[in-house]
């Protein structure tokens, strides 16, 4: 959904000032980079109300906060579900593709087991931590390519990645 916020450009102009730190997940106990939980009301209001009107319902929203993800920085799981947070998933873009190697969110499917959601089994379960971080075990079968102002909005349980794996841009060009 592109032009998702009203006050993007008042979230844009906090997130170029705003803290990122690493931050440890209390749900996983694994240690995120650089992270900003520091969200402005105005933005949650607004998140709040726009997430509602699509959803045409009430929603609570269980977690929140900014990510930077610059070149040469790796995340904990390359091939992840986030249904320890919530049922949905929203990412919003702060910044355009200008990578050239086709920044954004991919939704995933394990290739060998055919996964695309959070495993329902231990023995999925185990599979999918072992091939977490092994880009060759997944095929690419949707694609929300980064825009600024874009939302992407999906089931949580559903396997994905932040591309391009590794990172992208420098400084607050790489939210």
């Amino acid at each position: 959904i592109d032009d998702f916020l009203g006050c993007y450009d008042h979230l844009k102009l906090y997130a170029n000032v705003a803290d990122f730190t690493d931050v440890v997940n209390p749900v996983d106990e694994v240690k995120y980079p650089l992270i900003c939980a520091d969200i402005p009301d105005f933005v949650r209001e607004e998140l709040q109300e726009r997430i509602e009107w699509l959803m045409v319902r009430t929603i609570t929203m269980n977690t929140i906060f900014m990510r930077r993800s610059p070149d040469g920085v790796r995340v904990p799981h390359m091939a992840h579900t986030d249904n320890s947070m919530g049922d949905y998933s929203l990412m919003l873009y702060m910044n355009d593709d200008q990578s050239g190697r086709d920044g954004g969110t991919a939704l995933l499917t394990h290739i060998k087991t055919g996964m695309t959601a959070a495993p329902e089994t231990e023995d999925l379960l185990s599979i999918a931590k072992a091939d977490q971080n092994n880009s060759s075990a997944w095929a690419i079968r949707d694609f929300c390519r980064m825009k600024q102002n874009r939302a992407f909005l999906f089931d949580a349980h559903e396997f994905h990645c932040a591309l391009p794996i590794g990172g992208f841009g420098r400084g607050i060009d790489s939210r």
